[in-house]
């Protein structure tokens, strides 16, 4: 290299370290010593997941609706049988003026009468009229005095405590016999009066009827003036 080459080149050294060190400090080229770039990530792409939602749909959900009212069945006031009789038992005047009435026989006691101790028998009409079967009508007539109670107002039923009804009646119309037969629960009166009066209660009633002479009384096996063994005399 001749003089005159490098005496260009020394003349240019200033003006190319210019050159050199504007070209370092631009902002473009130029790396922090002390940054560091972290290397890039790859980016996952973020999976789209699709949720679901149940929606319950509307549905016809039945209701507490009252029901109507059911129709009940109201229970009526029944008449509780008792051994008291419901006809109305009505005293008659004891001279009878009709003929087809039934009647009981009760006591109207101490009225100087001649059954049981100075009793009179009073007939009560139970309601009917006789039908002129005197097996019917007997039976009618002495199922109604031993259902009937112990009283009528002033009169007395000395029958009602005992529980009996009439089986069957054996009526003989040429001799005017009545054999009654009857089953139940006999009880026997406490005293000769009372035993009296019963036994002519229940032959007076038997004994109303057109035809009927003689009445016997039979209650099982045995008859009822047997049982009772009745004095009008005394107590």
């Amino acid at each position: 290299m001749n003089a005159i080459v490098k005496k260009q080149i020394i003349k240019s050294l200033p003006f190319l370290a210019i050159i050199l060190i504007s070209t370092a400090c631009s902002p473009q080229n130029s790396i922090s010593a002390t940054e560091t770039v972290p290397p890039p990530t790859k980016q996952l792409a973020t999976p789209k997941v699709e949720v679901n939602t149940y929606t319950p749909t509307p549905s016809n959900t039945p209701t507490n609706t009252p029901l109507p009212p059911t129709a009940t069945n109201t229970p009526t006031q029944t008449n509780t049988p008792t051994n008291t009789p419901t006809n109305t038992l009505t005293p008659t005047q004891v001279n009878i003026t009709y003929e087809n009435a039934i009647f009981i026989y009760f006591i109207h006691p101490n009225t100087g009468g001649p059954v049981g101790c100075g009793d009179s028998l009073v007939p009560l009409t139970i309601g009917q009229i006789r039908s002129g079967d005197v097996v019917r009508d007997m039976t009618i007539a002495l199922n109604a005095l031993f259902s009937a109670g112990q009283y009528s107002g002033a009169l007395i039923n000395t029958t009602y405590t005992s529980n009996l009804h009439v089986n069957s009646i054996d009526f003989d119309k040429y001799t005017g016999l009545a054999k009654v037969y009857m089953t139940g629960s006999f009880t026997k009166p406490k005293n000769n009066c009372d035993k009296s009066r019963y036994r002519a209660q229940v032959w007076a009633t038997a004994k109303q009827f057109q035809g009927v002479k003689r009445s016997e009384i039979w209650v099982d096996s045995k008859l009822l003036g047997d049982l009772l063994v009745a004095s009008s005399k005394g107590n």
